[in-house]
Parts: structure tokens; sequence; C-alpha cells
């Protein structure tokens, strides 16, 4: 089938006719009363619509069976018609006009992974009640198309980032400030110049590191990364420069060090602010002069490999305070890269969130196909102190707990209880999207010692918005 048709909604059965000339006013809607020619229309369709809503005429009827009408007519029950529908794709979203009357049925079709579902006017009909209807509706069905939208946008991505073999870190990001990071990394990857790049812990230093190395003419050659906070002076110098037998206790053997093994390929050098003044006058010395030397040798060697380092702390203001040398920072930021924390950059959540899920699938044997609405506001929603790593961990995290075929809230909170993590047949579909808000709002609060204003700036509401969803909710900022 062709790429989806963003504006059109298919309808099937059981929608009134001022319904439907309500929706006509938003998108191209094909009605089609019979569920199995509605799918049999999915099937042969060249594009496949936005949303499909699934009517239950006139009762929901068992499971696996068909209804049969007054007339003697058979129709096909909606719980056959959704698993139908999702068998051509997982994430087309269906949303259930249903009668109140049918709470378990609700439940068990958004369960099996309706989208949404609007509750049907009371026969006979009011017509307070059917504006309230087609309004429900429409909303939902607003709701819907955007999602589909985003699906597609990341089907796309990860399609592209399959061909290109990098990350969304750089490639197709919705924020301007990595549009022009990535910009920055095409122009500086062919040229030879040293690279600066800071940002907080967890937001992909090495990762870009990796990817100017990629595109840059050393790509066939190493790239190497050594953490430089994790080693004493004399380990570091060791490890980088190499040293000759006989050097130190335990130096038994020559070590050619990084440097060396790097040739013509990258040095990564992360956590460069930890390192001692001492150090850093070693690693200007190489910068300079281009010529390193083993410990415990009175013999250089020719450096030429590619410098890149990283540090979480501002290089400039360390330097001011006399803990860090300029002349070190000038020869290391010819070009300098600093990166936004995620909580900065949520218009990209979506789009890193799929690619870890991608990763993630093929690292784990799994299927999972997707995120529900609600997991994906949930992930859009949290502060993210760790930034990507936190993220990506996050992710891997909820595909070895998930359960069904897409990703839930319940999956994404950790250590939630044993309630959170499969819901009951008696458990209505809004009190289990209580029971994960409940959670979300209690923890972010713990996180931010019961400081509504800080809360909700890092739940992206309005303080006033949080209050109203503390009493709702029953819940104390304290």
């Amino acid at each position: 089938m062709a790429s989806d048709d963003l504006s059109t909604v298919l309808v099937g059965s059981g929608i009134l006719p001022d319904t439907l000339a309500e929706l006509r006013r938003h998108w191209n809607v094909v009605h089609i009363f019979d569920p199995q020619e509605a799918i049999e229309h999915l099937r042969t369709t060249s594009a496949l619509p936005a949303a499909v809503v699934v009517g239950m005429v006139p009762a929901p009827g068992a499971e696996g069976a068909t209804i049969k009408l007054s007339d003697g007519v058979a129709v096909m029950s909606a719980h056959v018609a959704l698993r139908h529908i999702l068998d051509l794709d997982a994430d087309l979203p269906v949303i259930i006009s249903a009668h109140q009357k049918y709470p378990a049925a609700i439940v068990r079709l958004i369960k099996d992974g309706a989208f949404d579902y609007v509750v049907e006017p009371p026969i006979p009909e009011v017509g307070a009640e059917i504006q309230r209807y087609n309004q429900e509706l429409v909303a939902a069905l607003r709701q819907a198309v955007r999602w589909r939208s985003t699906v597609l946008e990341n089907r796309e991505l990860r399609r592209r980032l399959a061909q290109v073999d990098t990350d969304p870190l750089v490639v197709e990001s919705r924020s301007s400030t990595m549009r022009r990071i990535a910009s920055l990394v095409s122009k500086i990857a062919p040229t030879p110049a040293p690279v600066l790049i800071t940002g907080e812990s967890g937001t992909g230093k090495e990762v870009i590191a990796q990817t100017i190395h990629r595109l840059s003419p050393r790509h066939q050659h190493p790239f190497l990364a050594i953490n430089c906070g994790a080693l004493t002076d004399s380990l570091l110098a060791s490890e980088l420069f190499g040293h000759v037998k006989g050097a130190f206790t335990g130096a038994d053997r020559d070590s050619e060090g990084l440097i060396r093994h790097a040739g013509e390929g990258t040095l990564f050098l992360d956590e460069l602010s930890a390192v001692s003044s001492s150090f850093q006058v070693m690693l200007l010395r190489v910068l300079e002069q281009r010529v390193a030397r083993p410990v415990g040798s009175q013999r250089e060697y020719p450096v030429r490999c590619r410098f890149i380092a990283a540090a979480n702390r501002d290089l400039a203001e360390l330097a001011r305070k006399g803990q860090f040398r300029e002349d070190l920072l000038f020869r290391l930021q010819v070009v300098r890269l600093a990166l936004p924390p995620l909580r900065q950059r949520r218009e990209d959540i979506p789009a890193l969130s799929h690619f870890f899920l991608a990763q993630f699938n093929q690292a784990y044997g799994t299927s999972i196909t997707g995120f529900t609405p609600e997991a994906m506001r949930h992930l859009e929603q949290q502060p993210w102190p760790g930034n990507v790593r936190e993220l990506r961990n996050a992710i891997e995290r909820a595909i070895i707990l998930c359960e069904q075929a897409r990703i839930r809230p319940c999956d994404l909170i950790e250590d939630g209880p044993p309630a959170d993590r499969i819901m009951p047949d008696t458990l209505d579909y809004r009190q289990y999207m209580r029971l994960c808000e409940t959670r979300l709002i209690r923890d972010t609060l713990q996180r931010c010692q019961g400081n509504i204003s800080q809360a909700a700036k890092l739940l992206s509401i309005k303080r006033t918005t949080l209050h109203s969803r503390l009493q709702r909710l029953h819940l104390e900022a304290g």
C-alpha cells in the first residue's frame, strides 16, 4: 500500500447521519456500514486512512463472533473488526463508538489496542447529547490524526536512519539547536581541526564525536575513546602516550599508547575538565608540536590522529578561575559544539524513542511496534536529568517489561506496583490512566521536594493545572 492519506477517515457501522455530516466538515470521510466490506477496503486501498471509527452495532457481541441484526443480516463484531484492522497496521488508530451500557466490552477493546472510545448518545436521541457526542468524536479523531502523523514521520525517520547508519541526535532533528549542530558537524567533519564538545552528562557527546569521525576521511581508521577523569596522571600518560618496558613497576613490556594506536584516526578525550594542570601541559605540547613521548623513553614519535575533546563543565569558566589552561582551551576549541540537555529539545523525544525502540527490538529479538499516545506523552513530560542516556535506559527497561504490542505508561514507570503492570478486566480505562497519572505526579513532586512550581515546570504544564490535578487525584504536594 502507498503512504497513508491523513485527510481521510474511514467510518464504519452505527454512526448517525448528523455525525457523518459533522465529520465531513473536517475530513474526507469514507463511510462503509458493513465491517467486512470496510476491512476489505483497507486491504485493497492504495492509501490507508488517518483513522478508523468502528461502531458496536447493535451490541458488542461475543469475541470472535458475528452479530445478527433484526433483519437477519450478520455483521462482524467490534472485537474481530479491531483485530483485522490492527493486523493490517498495528499503529492505525481505531476509535470505538460504544454504548455506555457495555463498559466491560469497552475496556477489553482498549486493552486489545483500540486508540480511544466515545460514548454514543442515549436512545431516544437528544439534540444536546448528539452535539456532545459529535464534539468528543471530532476531538478524538484530531488526536488520532496527529498520532498517525507522528507514527508515519518516525517510520520514515527509521528508514532513513537505516540507510545512513547514524543516530537521530544529528539526523532529522526538530530542534533548531541540533539542526545547527548537524550543519556544523557536516562542515567540520572533513577537516583535521580539533573539536570541543560540551554539554551535561548523557547528552550524547561521544555519539557526536563518532559521527564526526564517521563522516570524515579518517573513517577507515580507528576511533578510540578514553575517560580522562577516571585515571590518575601517571596512568593517563601511559594510556595515551604509551610506555617502555621498565618505565614503572609492572611495566613488563612496551606499550604503544592510544595516540599511536589511533594512527590517522580519531582520539576522543572525554571528561577533559577533570585532568590536572600538569597533565594539561603535556597535552598542550602534543597539540602544538604534534609529537608525543612514551613514558620512560627519550624518543618521540609523530602524532597523526585528530583530537576531539568533551567536557560536562564550562572550560571557559574554569580557565577564568585558573583551573584550566587558557592556551589549551584555545587549542582544543577550534570548533566548539554545545549540546543542549534533553529537556530543552523535547520535540526530539519521539524520534529518539523510536530509534532506541528499533535498536533494542533488534538486540533482544522483540517486536514491540511502538508507544501508546499516553506513553509518548509521559516520555515528553519527563525532566530527564540524565538526558538522552536516561531516555535510552528507560526505553530498554520498558521493552524488557512490556507485555503488549505497544509500550504503555506503566511499562515506563520504574518500580511500579504489580497493579500497574497488568490491567484487570474490572478496571476501567480511565481508572487505569488515573493510576499512571497519579504515579507520575507523585514521583515528580518527590523529585522536586513538594515544590509545585518546579514540578509544573518539569511536567510542562501550568501551575494552576497541576493544582487542579492534585485536587482531582486527592494528592498533597508536601
